[in-house]
C-alpha cells in the first residue's frame, strides 16, 4: 500500500495535481512503517510536493530541506539503498530549492531532518500533510 500510494503520488506529481498527490502522501505513510525503503521513497515524493505547490513558499522550501534530509540520514544510518528513480528525483528536488537559501540555513534545515528517527519524521510527516489541509 505504501509504495503504491508513493508511486500514484508520483504520478500525480507529475501531472502537476497537488492535491491528489496529498492525498496519495496520506494514504501512504500509515503503511511506510513496514520496511525503511519505504520510509524513503515516502519522503522524497514529501520533499517534491512542496516543491511543486502552487506557490512555493519559504515555508514549503523549508520543510523539501527537512524531507530530503531525513531521507539522508536514514540512508546513512541503516544502509537502505534508494532506487535509481528515487535518487534522481531527490537530487533534482534538492538542486530546485537549495539556491534559496544561504549555505548555513540549507544545512540547519537538511540536518533537522537528518537528525531525525524514523518514528520523529512520521510524526512531521503526518503534521505537514494535515496542516496542509487547513
Amino acid at each position: 500500500m505504501a509504495l503504491a500510494h508513493t508511486n500514484l503520488a508520483e504520478i500525480a506529481l507529475l501531472r502537476g495535481d497537488g492535491a491528489t498527490a496529498q492525498e496519495h502522501l496520506q494514504l501512504a505513510l500509515p503503511h511506510i512503517h513496514s520496511h525503511v525503503r519505504r520510509v524513503l521513497c515516502f519522503f522524497t515524493t514529501l520533499a517534491g510536493w512542496c516543491t511543486t505547490r502552487e506557490r512555493v513558499l519559504l515555508e514549503d522550501a523549508r520543510c523539501t530541506a527537512v524531507s530530503l534530509g531525513v531521507v539522508a540520514g536514514l540512508t546513512k544510518r541503516t544502509g537502505a539503498p534508494l532506487s535509481a528513480l528515487y535518487r534522481t528525483l531527490q537530487e533534482k528536488r534538492r538542486e530546485s530549492v537549495q539556491q534559496r537559501f544561504t549555505d548555513l540555513e540549507w544545512q540547519q534545515m537538511w540536518y533537522r531532518g537528518y537528525a531525525m528517527s524514523k518514528e520523529q519524521a512520521v510524526v512531521f510527516a503526518d503534521k505537514l500533510l494535515r496542516t496542509a489541509c487547513a
